[in-house]
């Protein structure tokens, strides 16, 4: 068996091959238990109900009766008529009102959010809210999960000013493990930068993927045998 030698200053030490490979796995072992997993999560309707809250204020503004399972697509304008810059603008007003301030979590996500955290993993938001909607979010993210977001990253899409930025940009950039979407579309993108993706289904996402790595969960308990 092939020894490797360790100088100690003129002493020498001999280690067999398998208890140097040990310690190497016993090292890099440690190294990873002691690194938090940095975990992403989508915000509108993967951590928090938003097309319900939007679709109150729409009914109830518009005088219409549209439901969350019409929406085979997320492009509201498509679904709900009109163009894209005035539905732009609809959304824009939507956030300003006590519709979009009292959205609640979807079902088991503030939980297993806390958990999460408690078992030492990093959370982070990455949502393509635009930019102007930043103190908004933040007060109703700090409502629903209290301290357990490590921080909030905003893509800008759909905005009256600034670029939008690619998520998958962000994910590279927080050097995430995995993100958590309910957008294909979205999720396609981050698959080039993660280990995994967890595609959570709704109405508007079904369909094949293109991403070995996306995994279609049904609700949050399926994610938390995932993640944890």
């Amino acid at each position: 068996m092939r020894r490797l030698y360790w100088k100690v200053g003129k002493r020498e030490e001999i280690w067999q091959d398998y208890a140097y490979m040990y310690f190497i796995y016993k090292y890099c072992h440690t190294l990873k238990m002691n690194t938090p997993r940095r975990n992403g999560f989508d915000l509108d309707d993967t951590l928090i109900d938003f097309i319900s809250a939007f679709l109150k204020f729409y009914n109830e503004e518009y005088r219409t009766n549209h439901e969350k399972r019409e929406f085979h697509n997320y492009r509201f304008w498509e679904i709900l008529g009109g163009t894209r810059e005035r539905m732009i603008q609809i959304v824009h007003a939507f956030h300003e009102t006590n519709f979009a301030k009292s959205v609640t979590a979807i079902d088991g996500a503030r939980e297993m959010i806390q958990r999460l955290h408690n078992d030492w993993h990093e959370n982070y938001i990455v949502t393509s809210r635009p930019e102007y909607t930043q103190n908004q979010t933040q007060a109703i993210v700090e409502n629903i999960f209290g301290g357990h977001i490590k921080d909030i990253y905003f893509a800008n899409h759909y905005a009256h000013h600034g670029a939008p930025k690619k998520k998958s940009e962000i994910c590279a950039y927080l050097w995430l493990d995995n993100i958590t979407e309910d957008s294909l579309e979205y999720a396609e993108d981050c698959a080039q930068v993660v280990q995994k993706v967890l595609l959570l289904n709704q109405p508007w996402n079904q369909g094949g993927t293109n991403g070995m790595n996306i995994i279609r969960v049904s609700d949050w308990r399926e994610i938390e045998k995932i993640l944890l």
